[in-house]
């Protein structure tokens, strides 16, 4: 196996905490529980993300739909929908990762 770098967004609590905070506003069907500010102050890569083009069933605006790591807090994850703009915004780090060769 080879390692790989790959730029990677991620979240930190305050992060998370403006999602929970703005999810109300954004209505889209995924928003972070305001439980989330029980988080300590670390990076919580985005592992996987989606365009998405939904609201409760309808047609709406593109966004992006991310889930997110919470290691090492706790092995759990969980899923966020946000703005395009947003995401894009989050920072970036770079993370080793395995591949075959």
């Amino acid at each position: 196996m080879k390692k790989s770098q790959s730029n990677t967004r991620y979240f930190t609590r305050n992060l998370l905490i403006e999602a929970s905070r703005l999810g109300l506003e954004w209505d889209y069907n995924r928003q972070i529980s305001d439980q989330i500010a029980e988080v300590p102050d670390l990076e919580y890569p985005v592992t996987f993300f989606i365009d998405h083009h939904h609201r409760h069933g309808q047609p709406s605006e593109p966004h992006v739909r991310c889930l997110i790591s919470l290691h090492p807090f706790t092995d759990d994850s969980v899923i966020c929908d946000v703005p395009t703009d947003f995401f894009f915004k989050l920072p970036t780090m770079r993370l080793k990762r395995r591949v075959a060769r």
